[in-house]
């Protein structure tokens, strides 16, 4: 079904453009310790638009919420989906919740 909905060719946007849009919360793996000290979520997520995308944050709610949140964010990297390499997927980061 996720494969199903990932049906986009490209990525949701170039690397360094500012993006809003609105995703759904797949997954949250809790990162006790990260290669940069603290704590957080490694995020999966899918936008309303159907593109792949993950980040890292520190907000819990945010991380295991069951409703869609609009996001504005910056483009990090483009690549594909760990467990699919047939599934493009944008990596983002300067993630807002609004």
């Amino acid at each position: 079904e996720l494969r199903d909905r990932s049906t986009q060719s490209g990525h949701l946007g170039n690397i360094g453009e500012k993006v809003t849009t609105e995703i759904e919360i797949l997954s949250s793996k809790y990162l006790a310790q990260t290669q940069y000290g603290g704590s957080g979520y490694m995020v999966n997520a899918i936008t309303s638009d159907n593109h792949r995308v993950t980040f890292f944050t520190t907000n819990e709610d945010i991380a295991t919420s069951t409703k869609n949140v609009k996001i504005s964010c910056k483009i990090k990297s483009l690549g594909k989906a760990w467990n699919d390499e047939n599934v493009n997927e944008t990596k983002v980061n300067y993630v807002k919740f609004m």
